[in-house]
């Protein structure tokens, strides 16, 4: 017998610019996740932020 239950539509997601805050949210984020997974916190949490700081200024966060 086939399997006749579909999941409802998802809604398209949102995109709203950065606002105070975000971007250091989301390199603490990266870090606590990569931290979790493979055990380095400090140096990668660093490196992170400095990824997120560089897409910023370069305007890759604009894609």
């Amino acid at each position: 017998m086939a399997d006749t239950h579909t999941a409802p539509p998802r809604p398209e997601p949102v995109l709203r610019d950065p606002r105070r805050g975000d971007l250091g949210w989301i390199a603490e984020r990266h870090g606590a996740l990569y931290a979790a997974e493979y055990g380095a916190e400090k140096p990668h949490r660093s490196y992170g932020a400095d990824l997120v700081g560089q897409d910023w200024r370069l305007g890759l966060a604009d894609r």
